[in-house]
Parts: C-alpha cells; sequence; structure tokens
C-alpha cells in the first residue's frame, strides 16, 4: 500500500487550513508547500550557521545532531500538534528512518558547507599573512606560491 508522502500531506493541510487550492490551484499549492519547506530549510541552515561558532565538535557531527534536533521538533513534536502528522509513533518504523535520515542529511550538507566555508576563510588569512596585509585576503590570494594555495584549486 502506498502512503501519502509528508509533502503532499502538507499540501492537504494547506488546504485544509486555509484553502489553499480553492485560492492558489493545485499546481499554486505544491508551490507554495515547496516554498515554505524551503524557507524553512533557509531558516534552520542559517540558525546552524549562527550557533556553529558555540559547538566544540567537529561540522559533520555537530550537523548530524542539529539535522536530528529538527527531526525531533518539527517532525516528532509539532507536526503532530498541528495535524500535519499522525505522530511518528504512529508510523512504519522505515517511515520514520527514513524521515530521520533525511533531516541528518540536511545537518550534515550544512555542516559540510560550513566546514568548506571554515576553510576558505582560512585560506584568505593565510594569504593575508603572506601578503603583510590585513582584510579579506582574496586579493593576494593569486600571490601565494602554488603550494600555499591549498586544496581547492586542483
Amino acid at each position: 500500500m502506498l502512503r501519502q508522502t509528508l509533502a503532499e500531506r502538507s499540501e492537504d493541510w494547506l488546504d485544509e487550513t486555509f484553502g489553499a487550492r480553492r485560492v492558489l490551484g493545485e499546481h499554486g499549492t505544491t508551490v507554495l508547500e515547496q516554498a515554505n519547506h524551503l524557507a524553512a530549510s533557509a531558516m534552520f541552515g542559517a540558525g546552524y550557521g549562527m550557533a556553529r561558532p558555540y559547538v566544540r565538535a567537529h561540522p559533520i557531527a555537530a550537523g548530524a545532531v542539529f539535522g536530528a534536533g529538527l527531526y525531533a521538533v518539527n517532525i516528532g513534536a509539532i507536526a503532530p500538534l498541528i495535524g500535519l502528522t499522525r505522530g511518528e509513533w504512529n508510523e512504519a518504523p522505515a517511515m520514520a528512518g527514513q524521515r530521520l535520515a533525511m533531516h541528518v542529511f540536511f545537518g550534515v550538507a550544512d555542516g559540510a558547507g560550513d566546514r568548506g566555508v571554515r576553510l576558505t576563510s582560512r585560506q584568505a588569512r593565510l594569504a593575508d599573512l603572506a601578503s603583510g596585509r590585513s582584510g579579506s585576503g582574496r586579493a593576494h590570494y593569486a600571490r601565494l606560491p602554488r603550494d600555499a594555495r591549498g586544496t581547492f584549486e586542483r
């Protein structure tokens, strides 16, 4: 038996709660649901970025914990309260596991992105030190010896 995806259930919830299909049509409701999910993901990603300097863990590990926390709060607690889901305890273990895995993957992606940003910032600081100047270091990056530029160029 095929079950309704969370995105489809979200569209139904938008329609039941706000009459979205009557106003926006089927495609408009889908666009609204996807835009809402994208905006929420961006906000949560920004939240991860703001919290990250205060966490003394590897970015990937911190991201995985962050993603699991999002799952617990959003899917485990808020979604059943507003009627979006029946609660993870009422779902098949495979469905709950898939949702958890997707949220952990989101957190790991945030952590990987954070790690890349930190490496780039470190390279800019090295360029500043090598050139004897302060600032972003981007203008001086090309003057560094090839072996001091890091692995992003290879």
